[in-house]
C-alpha cells in the first residue's frame, strides 16, 4: 500500500495517466485520497468519462475544488456535472467564475438543464442569467426559476396559516400563563413570540 502511494507521486504524467486508466476502484479511491492535489488536474482533462466520473466521487471537497477551478474544457466540466452528488455540483457552481458558469448554462440541452437547475444555488444562477445568448435557455431558466419560487412560496403560506391557526388556540390552552417543559422547567407565556 505504502509503495503505491509513493508510486503515484513519483511517476511522469503520461505515467499516471496510463496507471490510473487501469486501476480497480479500490486503488482509484487510494490514488484520489493520497495524489497530491497539483497531479490531479492532468487527470480529469485525460481520462475517459467513465473513470473521470470514478475519480471525481472519490475527491474529498478540498481537491474537488483544486479540480474545478481548473476545468475550462465544456465537454468536461459536462461530464463532471454528470456525475456529481448534489454536495459536489454546489462546489462546482459556487467556485466556477460567473462568465464560465453563464457558458456552461447556454451550452446545456434544455434535458440536461432540468437535471440541474433545481440544485444549483439560484443566487449563483440569477447571477448569470442575464448573460445567456440564448433566449431559449433564458426562458427556461427563468420558467424553471419561477417554478421553484412559486413552490417556497406556497410552502410559505401555508406555515403561515399553521402559526396563524396555533396563535388563535393558544388562549384556550395558556389558562395559567405559563408553560411547562418535559423536564419540568416553567417559562411565563409570552404571546409576542407568535406571528
Amino acid at each position: 500500500m505504502d509503495q503505491f502511494k509513493v508510486l503515484i507521486n513519483s511517476i511522469n504524467d503520461p505515467q499516471l495517466i496510463d496507471l490510473t486508466r487501469n486501476l480497480s476502484d479500490h486503488h482509484l479511491t487510494i490514488l484520489s485520497k493520497e495524489l497530491w492535489h497539483e497531479r490531479l488536474p492532468i487527470l480529469v482533462h485525460t481520462l475517459e468519462e467513465g473513470k473521470l466520473k470514478d475519480l471525481i466521487n472519490e475527491l474529498d471537497n478540498f481537491k474537488f475544488e483544486v479540480v474545478v477551478q481548473n476545468l475550462i474544457d465544456p465537454s468536461r466540466i459536462k461530464v463532471v456535472i454528470n456525475s456529481l452528488t448534489d454536495e459536489k455540483l454546489q462546489i462546482l457552481a459556487r467556485n466556477m467564475p460567473e462568465q464560465q458558469f453563464a457558458k456552461l448554462l447556454n451550452e446545456l440541452s434544455p434535458e440536461e438543464l432540468k437535471d440541474i437547475i433545481h440544485k444549483l444555488p439560484y443566487e449563483k444562477v440569477t447571477a448569470v442569467i442575464g448573460q445567456s445568448g440564448d433566449k431559449g435557455q433564458l426562458d427556461y431558466i427563468v420558467r424553471v426559476l419561477e417554478e421553484k419560487f412559486e413552490g417556497q412560496l406556497k410552502q410559505n403560506k401555508e406555515v403561515i396559516e399553521m402559526l396563524k391557526q396555533i396563535k388563535g388556540d393558544m388562549p384556550y390552552f395558556a389558562h395559567d400563563q405559563n408553560f411547562t417543559a418535559e423536564g419540568g422547567d416553567t417559562y411565563p407565556y409570552d404571546s409576542s413570540i407568535l406571528v
